[in-house]
């Protein structure tokens, strides 16, 4: 019986140590996962406040301009108030500025003793104490942080560096500190017996431990081999190379933690290994399991069991089932809770005396435990509370969507705007649910381009109808959101509204047409008096040769192509001074070229050489017709001016064929294609000095004196030019003259479509017309014109009169014509009216203005003929719309 006994104590004994060890394993990984999130949080908490607050001052306009502009004392006292206000607001309540211009480092501490004298010293790149700032200004990163003295202040600090910047350009660094003592205290100190915190970096050089002897001053701007390294703590190297190993995998995915089993001076030890890509520094944990064993003060239980047994032969069974076995398998559901994240109850005082102990400080590490996941989950709550306030309160519209087009998230800025609520936004299945068809349609498809573009970036602009009910342009920046798997979860878009930016360059765009018409039209004005004397002229001799049919048809036909000249003439200007942007389309560089050579030879005078050479081959781009003609009269124009004072003024345009070499390339490597049109202007004035022609596209820069130029011109030219995907060079010298180039990227497209003209008018079928005129002249003589070629014409001097007579006749009529503008009632109103009456009634509208501006007040579907038109065209406008088919 008593071997019985003892082989039953000695299995109950193996039992129990085998139970308690691994709940000790258990519990030892448990907490040290914990610990190691909980030290990653409050390691990231403080310093993640300040690097968002130093980005914001670093990224203030009145920091930037004091970086630039250090010896204007107004711009440096804001730059020094602005840096007090962040002052106040930062952590430690001290900041320091440093600019590159000039090497100054200006300072205020918590106690305010620098007020007036923030300037303290100036930074050389000779002192070894000023190396930090040079180095953090070629690294170019967005911010650094580090563990350094400064020595001119006589303090040590967690550095923030923050880099100011004006677009690409470095102006300097911004930051503020954490002293060191503060820092250690919050960062890794702990009172909890055999646990221990460190950072270190990348290269395994210690930034932060409780020993401060250990800690690496100036890490980041020194070198390597000088730094204190973890090989300091541990002496295996097979340790160091499993920790190598575990940062390689954490810095590829940053949410997770590595436990490892590593020799710490003699013992074996748990280390957590968490990556804080924020600051690019690696949180280490380490955990004494003996120190934190739930079971180290309990190995003597096993021998008190084989002594009860002894003793107690009659209630072995039961005694250990009741004050140990039970105990113990009560603690062990618990612990089964606890791993399945039940952490509402806390687990059950059992048993008496040990396994009593036991329990208590089973719960009393459970509520730890649990106490810290909850610090960890209010942290969490607390940073979304604050990310949602911020995405709430950007001034950008913010929305999320997955995939399949449904929206996962807005900001407030976008239900503001569309005063649609984000609970109905969240509801939608599909853009179509809450915005208009035709911008849910277009948002979707830059949504699937986002999708499937190779770089999941994508920039649009698209109409977004706001609340008061208006259209407003949004520039759209979509990104695609993909998991640590790399699988693509959807779509974040940020849009701006640059309704008024729009508005004001085209009204920027146009101001520079007016200019341009301002010279234009004194050219176009000396060429039309011209062909009025010719046309005044001709008349004279045909009158006097009445008799000489042949003579008298010549001199028509010749007025005739006079007054078509006059009206191209005409038509063009109002074509250039079309405040829209024409739509882009293919077209023929080379014929437009020889096209606005006749136009623009009126605003060069005649004392000027003024020639173009084209080249034979048809060069084809796609563009606007428009924006090139005006960027082409302004370049003339400087050259004008250029030559007004030279002997022998030459200007010279030419268009060729141009291959694109590698030198061109290195230049311009956005430059897409083998082949380009090169256009050039070329004068012989006075040339660009050295120091203005770096400088002569920029808006608002002129050489010219006070009212002859508004420094606009040019800077119009180069936005043209860029519109169009091409180049604009400039070669110039004092004395030498000017010439720039303009490279064009050329388009494949099949032969351009040729409009032919017809000689002979068509006759009508005794159709009766409603003419509708306020000018008695052109009424009665295109009504005789319309008889001649065989329909019955009512007239009618207004479009007042013109609906009456409608209504008397509406049986009868077959076709109205009507002027656009006239008294009383405008020709598209009437239309108007009379479609009312009957839609089907075809309507041509005949105007003097350009089409887009005459129809722009009413959309109504008309025909429409340009003054003054040919009887020919009038014909076979009449036969379009009484014979559609």
């Amino acid at each position: 019986m008593v071997l019985i006994l003892l082989g039953f104590s000695l299995a109950a004994w193996l039992y129990s140590e085998h139970l308690m060890s691994r709940m000790n394993e258990e519990w030892a990984q448990q907490l040290a996962e914990r610990q190691v999130k909980f030290d990653k949080h409050r390691t990231l908490s403080p310093i993640i406040r300040e690097v968002g607050l130093a980005l914001k001052m670093a990224s203030e306009p009145a920091l930037i301009q004091m970086a630039l502009h250090e010896d204007q004392p107004d711009v440096v006292k804001a730059g020094i108030a602005l840096l007090e206000q962040y002052r106040i607001d930062f952590h430690d309540h001290s900041y320091f500025a440093a600019f590159s211009k000039s090497g100054h480092y200006y300072t205020n501490d918590a106690s305010n003793q620098y007020h007036g004298r923030e300037l303290r010293y100036t930074l050389s790149k000779e002192k070894e104490s000023d190396t930090w700032f040079f180095a953090t200004l070629a690294g170019h990163k967005d911010y650094d942080i580090n563990v350094n003295e400064d020595t001119e202040l006589g303090v040590t600090k967690v550095w923030i560096n923050v880099l100011i910047r004006q677009g690409s350009k470095v102006l300097g660094v911004i930051g503020t500190g954490i002293d060191i003592s503060e820092f250690l205290n919050e960062a890794v100190d702990t009172v909890h017996p055999g646990i221990q915190n460190l950072l270190v970096t990348r290269d395994m050089a210690i930034q932060i431990h409780p020993d401060r002897e250990l800690i690496n001053y100036a890490s980041a701007f020194r070198a390597s081999e000088k730094n204190i390294r973890l090989d300091a703590l541990f002496r295996n190297p097979a340790d160091i190379k499993n920790i190598q190993q575990a940062m390689d995998q954490l810095e590829k995915n940053s949410n997770t933690i590595r436990m490892l089993r590593v020799d710490f001076r003699g013992e074996k030890e748990l280390l957590g290994i968490a990556y804080l890509p924020e600051i690019q520094w690696f949180d280490l944990t380490l955990m004494n399991t003996r120190k934190l064993s739930l079971f180290h003060d309990i190995n003597y239980l096993p021998l008190l069991l084989v002594a009860f047994f002894l003793v107690a032969v009659l209630s072995v069974w039961g005694g250990l089932s009741h004050w140990i076995l039970g105990p113990l398998t009560r603690l062990q559901d618990a612990m089964e809770k606890i791993e399945q994240g039940n952490l509402g109850t806390s687990p059950p005082l059992v048993g008496t005396g040990e396994i009593y102990h036991l329990s208590t400080r089973f719960r009393s590490m459970f509520e730890y435990v649990r106490e810290t996941n909850r610090a960890l989950e209010d942290t969490v709550k607390e940073r979304t509370t604050l990310l949602q306030s911020v995405l709430d309160n950007a001034p950008l519209a913010i929305w999320m969507v997955d995939c399949n087009g449904r929206i996962q998230f807005v900001n407030r800025t976008f239900c503001n705007e569309t005063g649609i609520g984000e609970k109905m936004f969240l509801q939608a299945a599909h853009y179509s649910e809450v915005l208009p068809l035709a911008q849910s349609a277009s948002y979707r498809q830059t949504d699937r381009e986002c999708l499937a573009d190779g770089d999941g970036v994508h920039v649009s602009s698209e109409w977004l109808t706001f609340v008061d009910g208006e259209e407003h342009l949004l520039e759209i920046i979509k990104a695609r959101v993909v998991d640590q798997h790399g699988m693509v979860l959807g779509m974040i878009c940020l849009g701006a509204d640059i309704t008024e930016q729009k508005r004001l360059e085209e009204q920027l765009l146009q101001s520079q047409k007016m200019e341009a018409i301002g010279t234009l039209v004194g050219g176009i004005a000396h060429d039309f008096n011209n062909t009025l004397a010719a046309i005044k002229g001709n008349i004279y001799l045909a009158r006097h040769q009445m008799n000489d049919r042949l003579v008298v048809d010549a001199k028509l036909n010749f007025i005739e192509e006079l007054a078509d000249r006059a009206a191209e003439m005409v038509k063009q200007l109002l074509t250039f001074a079309r405040k829209d942007m024409v739509s882009t389309r293919p077209f023929s560089l080379t014929s437009f070229m020889n096209e606005e050579f006749k136009l623009s030879r009126s605003i060069i005078p005649e004392n000027i050489d003024y020639s173009m050479r084209l080249s034979n081959q048809e060069l084809i781009i796609h563009g606007d017709a428009t924006q090139l003609q005006q960027a082409l009269i302004n370049l003339l124009n400087n050259a004008r001016d250029a030559v007004a004072h030279v002997h022998q003024a030459r200007i010279t345009c030419a268009l060729e064929l141009f291959s694109v070499d590698a030198d061109f390339l290195a230049r311009h490597p956005e430059i897409r294609g083998e082949q380009l049109a090169h256009l050039s202007v070329e004068d012989n004035g006075a040339g660009i000095s050295p120091d203005a022609i770096g400088h002569i596209f920029e808006p608002f820069f002129t050489t010219k004196g006070v009212g002859e130029g508004t420094g606009l011109g040019l800077s119009m030219v180069y936005g043209s030019i860029q519109t169009h995907g091409g180049v604009i060079e400039v070669e110039s010298s004092p004395g030498q003259g000017t010439v720039f180039h303009i490279y064009l990227p050329l388009t494949e497209v099949g032969e351009l479509p040729v409009e032919l003209e017809e000689d002979e008018a068509l006759e009508g079928s005794g159709e009766t017309i409603l003419l509708v005129d306020d000018e008695v002249a052109v009424l009665n003589t295109t009504g005789e014109v319309l008889r001649g070629l065989g329909y019955h014409v009512l007239l009618a001097s207004n479009g007042e009169e013109g609906l009456q007579t409608y209504r008397d006749h509406a049986a009868d009529i077959d076709v109205i014509i009507s002027d656009a503008v006239m008294p009383k009632m405008g020709g598209v109103e009437f239309a108007g009216h009379v479609r009312r009456l009957n839609p089907d009634i075809p309507v041509i509208i005949i105007t003097g203005y350009d089409r887009d501006w005459a129809l722009k007040t009413r959309r109504v579907e008309v025909e429409t003929l340009l003054k003054p038109f040919s009887i020919v065209e009038l014909s076979r406008v009449l036969h379009k719309v009484i014979h559609p088919a």
